[in-house]
C-alpha cells in the first residue's frame, strides 16, 4: 500500500529543485560585449545601457520569472536546439568603428547561391502573417553581416561538417539573400502552430542596416561615459530603461 504525504518535505524539496532547475537553464550567457539584438530598435542609449548592464551582472545571477514563464522558455529554448537549417546557432562577430558587434544566427540555409537566414521566436497564440519589424531589423543585420564580410566564430552544427573557414568561402558565391521568421506558437493552443514570414532582402535593405549601424556605433562612441542620445519611438514604451532615460532627459 502507497501512503501519499501532503505538503511533505519531499513535494517541497522537489518543487524547489524544479524551478531553480528551470531558472538555471535559462540563465543567459552571452558574451560580454554588444549584440546585434542591442541595435535592432535603433536607439543608441538603449544599446549602450544594455551592453553596461551586461557587464554588470554576475553569469549565475537567475531570472525573477513565474514558474509558467519558466515552462513556456524552457519548451522554446529546447525548440531552439533543434536544427532546420544546414547551419544551426552561427556565431558570427563584426567590428564597426571601435566596437565589436556579435550575433548567433539560429538557422543558416545556402542552396543554388541562396542564402536564407532563419530566426526562431515563439508566440503564445497563433503566427502573425507579418513579422514584427525589430525582428525583420535583426535578421536583415546578420544578413548584412554575412554579406559585407565578418568572421565566423563557431557553428553549433553543420550538415555537411563545414568549418568556419569552409563557410565563410561558400558566403562569397551567395548572390541572393532572404529572411524569414520562423514562429512557433509554444502554448500549443491555436490549430497554426508554426508558421514562416519570409521577405527577399536587397541592396536597399543592406544599406539602411549599414547607415543605421554606423549612425549608432558613432553616438555611442561620443557618448564616452555619458548617456548616448536616445531615439524616441514606439519601443520607448516597453524600454525597461523608460524611468532612466525619463530621469536622465532626452537630450
Amino acid at each position: 500500500m502507497i501512503r501519499y504525504m501532503s505538503d511533505s518535505f519531499v513535494k517541497t524539496m522537489i518543487l524547489l529543485r524544479h524551478r531553480k532547475s528551470l531558472s538555471q537553464y535559462l540563465v543567459d550567457k552571452r558574451d560580454k560585449t554588444y549584440h546585434v539584438t542591442d541595435f535592432v530598435y535603433g536607439c543608441p542609449r538603449f544599446a549602450k545601457w544594455v551592453y553596461e548592464l551586461r557587464l554588470s551582472e554576475p553569469e549565475d545571477e537567475l531570472r525573477s520569472l513565474s514558474e509558467r514563464d519558466m515552462t513556456v522558455f524552457a519548451i522554446g529554448k529546447k525548440l531552439d536546439e533543434l536544427p532546420v537549417g544546414d547551419y544551426h546557432h552561427v556565431k558570427i562577430k563584426k567590428t564597426i568603428g571601435s566596437i565589436e558587434i556579435v550575433g548567433e544566427i539560429d538557422d543558416l540555409i545556402i542552396v543554388d547561391n541562396k542564402a536564407i537566414v532563419v530566426d526562431k521566436k515563439h508566440t503564445r497564440g497563433k503566427p502573425p502573417k507579418d513579422a514584427n519589424s525589430h525582428y525583420v531589423t535583426q535578421v536583415n543585420t546578420y544578413a548584412y553581416f554575412l554579406r559585407s564580410g565578418c568572421e565566423i566564430v563557431g557553428i553549433e552544427y553543420a550538415a555537411d561538417g563545414a568549418t568556419p573557414m569552409v563557410l565563410s568561402k561558400m558566403l562569397k558565391n551567395v548572390n541572393k539573400y532572404y529572411g524569414a521568421v520562423l514562429y512557433i506558437d509554444v502554448s500549443l493552443e491555436t490549430s497554426t502552430i508554426s508558421d514562416v514570414v519570409d521577405w527577399e532582402i536587397d541592396s536597399k535593405d543592406f544599406a539602411t542596416i549599414e547607415d543605421n549601424l554606423k549612425r549608432m556605433v558613432e553616438m555611442i562612441e561620443k557618448a564616452g561615459d555619458k548617456p548616448a542620445e536616445p531615439k524616441v519611438s514606439w519601443f520607448c514604451n516597453y524600454c525597461p530603461f523608460l524611468r532612466r532615460c525619463a530621469e536622465v532627459g532626452l537630450g
